[in-house]
């Protein structure tokens, strides 16, 4: 097998700390925080970050595995979706909180994955600081590529990443 295999989607809740939770495959950090481009994700080929409007908190995180590219939601559900690739040397991706055992994993093959971001309601989240309960929606959506691509912002910038960059 090579890849993944598609399986239906997975919803849970993922603890946001310091506003973001990884997508880890296991390998080192190099660079513990590589300047985001788009304050939406940030990493290096073995690992992401997902930055979050939450800065301590809940998030719920809806995960889905594809064995082609889904088609891109453009009904507008969605503040902002971005993509990026992500290299598994073994045989899992993991969702974890930073410093924390993974929520979920993913079973792979050694291999090159694009993974694709949705996030809602980020700004509206960090405007309440500290929260028990989820005010902020993340999916992501993952299959296996042969070729590296650059990350992309396949939305305009959501508030959350307009007010982030204009603080920079």
């Amino acid at each position: 097998m090579r890849g993944l295999q598609p399986a239906p989607d997975v919803t849970f809740e993922i603890l946001a700390r310091y506003g973001e939770y990884g997508i880890e495959t296991g390998a080192p950090h190099e660079d513990g925080f590589p300047d985001p481009l788009d304050f939406l994700t940030t990493g290096e080929d073995s690992w992401m970050l997902v930055l979050c409007g939450t800065g301590w908190g809940p998030v719920t995180l809806t995960v889905g595995t594809h064995a082609v590219p889904p088609a891109v939601d453009t009904d507008g559900r969605w503040d902002m979706i971005g993509e990026r690739d992500i290299v598994a040397a073994g045989t899992s991706i993991e969702f974890r909180p930073m410093l924390d055992a993974p929520n979920h994993t993913i079973l792979v093959t050694p291999g090159r994955y694009r993974v694709r971001v949705h996030v809602k309601d980020r700004a509206a989240a960090h405007a309440l600081g500290r929260i028990e309960t989820p005010h902020e929606t993340h999916r992501v959506d993952i299959w296996a590529v042969r070729n590296a691509t650059d990350p992309a912002t396949l939305t305009p910038p959501d508030r959350y990443s307009r007010d982030a960059a204009a603080g920079m």
